[in-house]
């Protein structure tokens, strides 16, 4: 989403009725569209909100992301949109991959699955900073389990905020 502030008058391109005046502070989602507007001197921007792009599973801003790859010697456009740039990142080959990921500094996360007394699975991820996260599925979706406690055969996960394993015992039963 950009802010933009408008020099020249124009008129809207999909309702051709719409006509934005100087001086006029507008905002558009289409990346493709405020380029275009700043490209013809029609507008100023006034505040950007930054480009995210999905990386491995993460969301990044554009900016760290194409710094990364400078770092790895991969370069890419300064402009460059966020899904060509994903795209371009989902065909490197693995060793550009482990090195990209190292540059951003993600490492790969240890997943172990437990199958509850209800016959669902959660995963327990292990995080880098030493926590680690519980995850079930909800209509195909991987989503971080709600506070509460999570049985298995053998063990009692306890989950706090934002799915945090806080304590894990053995189950009584």
């Amino acid at each position: 989403m950009a802010k933009l502030k408008v020099v020249v008058r124009f008129r809207d391109k999909i309702d051709h009725r719409t006509w934005y005046n100087p001086g006029d502070v507008v905002e558009f989602n289409d990346e493709a569209r405020v380029k275009t507007l700043v490209g013809n001197a029609w507008v100023e921007v006034i505040d950007e909100a930054p480009v995210l792009v999905a990386v491995f599973g993460k969301k990044f801003d554009r900016s760290v992301v194409l710094e990364a790859l400078k770092s790895i010697k991969e370069g890419a456009n300064p402009n460059i949109g966020a899904d060509t740039l994903e795209t371009k990142i989902e065909k490197f080959n693995d060793e550009k991959k482990d090195a990209l990921k190292k540059a951003l500094g993600i490492e790969d996360q240890k997943e172990e699955n437990v199958e509850l007394i209800d016959g669902k699975f959660i995963g327990i991820v292990s995080n880098p900073d030493g926590t680690r996260t519980a995850y079930g599925e909800d209509n195909g979706e991987k989503v971080i389990l709600a506070s509460g406690e999570y049985r298995s055969s053998s063990l009692v996960y306890v989950v706090g905020e934002n799915g945090n394993v806080i304590d894990e015992r053995e189950s009584e039963e």
